[in-house]
């Protein structure tokens, strides 16, 4: 009887050896690397924001017209004192769009517009919609000599190479032919800023 409990207790033994030696080699990991790594890079090229003064946020407004035809009228505040009162010259715009000092890229402007009508249809052709835009702001810049048609189907290239930091002045001015109807007519102008060197849409 002795004898039988020493060779139970012996043989327990023995299985629990055996599952110590299982356990341990089903834990072994064999091969040459057990981790690796790697490396991961991105490339920012160009990036821009843009920002629109005050004013020209708060509209373009060409007034009441009382006379017809009217050539090249004056947006509101195509001339004006309140940004420069020292001088008191009237002559600059308080229009503008500015490239923030977030960007790392000079920007290129581009403006489109929609037709410019009366809630009932009337419209005043957009190509009498015409803009004018100078990285200066004075007397002469930004200035008729150089204004530009508005277009509905297309964005009109503007000034380029406007640096982080600048502004792009801007002037308006709308031709009103003598048989245009009476009403009130409104559109909606986009400036769109593109990095330098690529074209407008």
């Amino acid at each position: 009887m002795e004898t039988d409990r020493v060779l139970i207790i012996l043989s327990a033994a023995i299985l629990i050896s055996a599952a110590g030696v299982f356990t341990t080699w089903s834990n072994n990991i064999t091969g040459a690397f057990t981790s690796a790594s790697t490396t991961s890079s991105a490339v920012i090229e160009k990036y821009f924001s843009i920002n629109v003064s005050g004013n020209l946020s708060s509209g373009i407004d060409f007034g009441t017209i009382a006379s017809l035809p009217a050539v090249n009228q004056n947006a509101s505040l195509n001339l004006n004192d309140t940004q420069y009162p020292a001088e008191n010259d009237g002559n600059e715009t308080l229009y503008w769009v500015t490239v923030e000092t977030d960007s790392n890229t000079p920007v290129d402007f581009c403006i489109t517009g929609t037709a410019f009508n009366t809630s009932g249809g009337e419209e005043i052709g957009i190509g009498n919609y015409t803009f004018s835009d100078s990285p200066w702001n004075n007397v002469t810049y930004p200035g008729p000599v150089d204004e530009l048609a508005m277009n509905t189907a297309a964005y009109v290239a503007g000034e380029t190479g406007i640096g982080v930091g600048s502004s792009d002045y801007f002037r308006f001015w709308l031709d009103v032919p003598a048989t245009t109807s009476s009403g009130t007519y409104n559109n909606t102008v986009t400036f769109l800023g593109r990095p330098t060197g690529v074209a407008c849409p």
